[in-house]
């Protein structure tokens, strides 16, 4: 019975605890100038940080309980590029 189940429902709510990560990037710029007013330019970039883990708590909303502890079962990561193309032009 779906009505009798919702009064059994707990609405939980998990709070990540990552520890410190590394984070690495490293840019680079290559330019070609056809004048003195024209220049066209070539730029990318690259960052990404190494997994962080970390411990996840989950509380009932309602009451503010804890409700359970999770050792190492929170991780995050990241990886971002961007590249850019384009013409500069000075008057």
């Amino acid at each position: 019975d779906l009505e009798a189940a919702n009064k059994d429902a707990v609405a939980l709510k998990f709070l990540d605890k990552l520890d410190w990560s590394q984070v690495y990037s490293a840019d680079a710029r290559l330019g070609f100038a056809f004048n003195d007013h024209l220049s066209a330019f070539l730029e990318g970039s690259y960052e990404t940080l190494l997994s962080g883990h970390g411990d996840e708590d989950a509380y009932d909303t309602t009451t503010g309980e804890q409700t359970g502890h999770y050792e190492n079962s929170a991780g995050a990561g990241m990886q971002v590029a961007s590249l850019k193309v384009g013409l500069k032009g000075n008057f």
